[in-house]
């Protein structure tokens, strides 16, 4: 394109396109070296609302899926727990079924019931995290007191005035909508009913020879019930976990979706960010070239 000889506008145009090429090359080499569009909400206009709305559903649903999270792992905590219960339950029912019918073994017996009762006491007041899993809401206590668990004589009645926690279940939020409540608490039924049973023999006068024949068969009645009952509260904790489980995939699934959508606004194509500097550099050098032969010609050159 023909250019007349240098004037002072026409320099001036020339700087002041390659200062706004230079700006863009410095905005597009911020862009590469961050990969973010913007370095600030500023740079991106009137789509800063959709990003800032994003980011926070973001942090929100890591919140949620970090909670579920934490509540799975006490629920497997305390059915592993429930799962140490159950198998000191089949020692303590192979020890009440090899008992013969004359006694002998009486003291035996019994000091394997207490054993297995002491156990099973720690065993209800596990605390994981932190947390008694045990205890419902009433997480920093200790559910089971055992001095408190009652003497027991044939026939047996059904007593928690061992429990020290409280009546409703832990819970969780998992989401804006959601609250899953999970967990057992010691005074379920399955767990009265062992300790009741363990009561019964740990605790039994064996002043008269040994233990009574209806003593022994409401302790295996009494196991029989507990052993059922412990299976019942592990399925339970079984369906808290799978619950807590899907909470956790559907944050996931839910905080990937809001981060894709998020890159496709805040990301850069550095491919395209690459092209544009080398275009960008490639004008620049053209329009050096174009202000120094302007800023070299002379008059004079024209006049010879």
């Amino acid at each position: 394109m023909a250019m007349r000889v240098a004037t002072f506008s026409g320099t001036s145009d020339l700087v002041q396109a390659a200062m706004r090429v230079q700006a863009e090359q410095a905005d597009a080499t911020l862009q590469q070296a961050s990969g973010k569009v913007a370095t600030d909400y500023g740079g991106y206009g009137a789509g800063a609302g959709r990003i800032i709305a994003l980011e926070t559903y973001i942090d929100r649903t890591t919140i949620y899926e970090k909670a579920a999270t934490a509540a799975r792992s006490q629920v497997e905590a305390a059915a592993s727990a429930v799962g140490s219960m159950a198998d000191l339950l089949n020692q303590f029912t192979s020890a009440l079924t090899s008992i013969d019918s004359s006694l002998s073994d009486g003291a035996t017996l019994q000091e394997t019931a207490a054993s297995i009762l002491d156990q099973m006491t720690a065993l209800m007041n596990t605390k994981y995290q932190g947390r008694y899993l045990f205890a419902g809401s009433a997480t920093d206590l200790a559910p089971v007191v055992q001095d408190a668990i009652a003497p027991q004589t044939t026939p047996t009645s059904a007593d928690t005035s061992y429990y020290a926690g409280t009546d409703e279940t832990a819970s969780v939020r998992v989401s804006a909508e959601e609250v899953i409540r999970y967990g057992v608490t010691a005074d379920d039924a399955g767990f009265e009913t062992t300790l009741r049973a363990l009561s019964l023999i740990a605790g039994a006068d064996l002043s008269g020879g040994g233990y009574d024949s209806a003593t022994l068969t409401e302790a295996r009645s009494l196991v029989d019930t507990a052993v059922s009952g412990l299976a019942t509260a592990q399925a339970r904790l079984g369906l808290s976990s799978a619950a807590l489980e899907s909470a956790v995939t559907a944050r996931q699934d839910d905080r990937t979706y809001a981060e894709t959508e998020l890159s496709g606004k805040t990301d850069v194509d550095v491919a395209a960010v690459a092209a544009r500097l080398s275009s960008y550099q490639t004008q620049l050098e053209a329009a050096y070239a174009a202000i120094g032969k302007i800023q070299s010609l002379r008059l004079s050159d024209f006049l010879k």
